[in-house]
């Protein structure tokens, strides 16, 4: 059972920790938005069909905390999900004994009465 807490605890980080990240990308979604504008309020004089343009490097910057945010979600994931699977593989084996354990005790309570 304690296991199986502990298990939930860190659940319960992981889902924090995605929440966090989806405000890191909401932030970075943001951050883009305003690049974006600032881009736009340059060349306003521009036709308005003109395109967004970042640098390079504003661009790998924002692909990089994209793909290591979604790289860190999946693996803590796939963590927890090994470890909710060892949780419940040890928790049926203590089903299972605590199962014997009860039919043992029943049948000395039949053999004493």
């Amino acid at each position: 059972m304690i296991a199986a807490e502990e298990a939930e605890k860190r659940f319960e980080l992981v889902i924090k920790e995605v929440e966090e990240a989806k405000a890191v990308e909401e932030k970075v979604r943001e951050e883009m938005k305003m690049i974006s504008q600032k881009q736009e309020s340059k060349k306003h004089d521009e036709s308005s069909d003109s395109k967004i343009k970042v640098t390079v490097q504003e661009f790998e910057y924002l692909k990089r905390g994209a793909g290591e945010t979604e790289s860190a979600i999946a693996k803590k994931l796939a963590d927890i999900a090994t470890e909710l699977e060892e949780i419940n593989a040890r928790k049926s084996e203590a089903d299972n004994k605590l199962g014997a354990s009860m039919k043992a005790i029943e049948e000395m309570k039949q053999a004493t009465e």
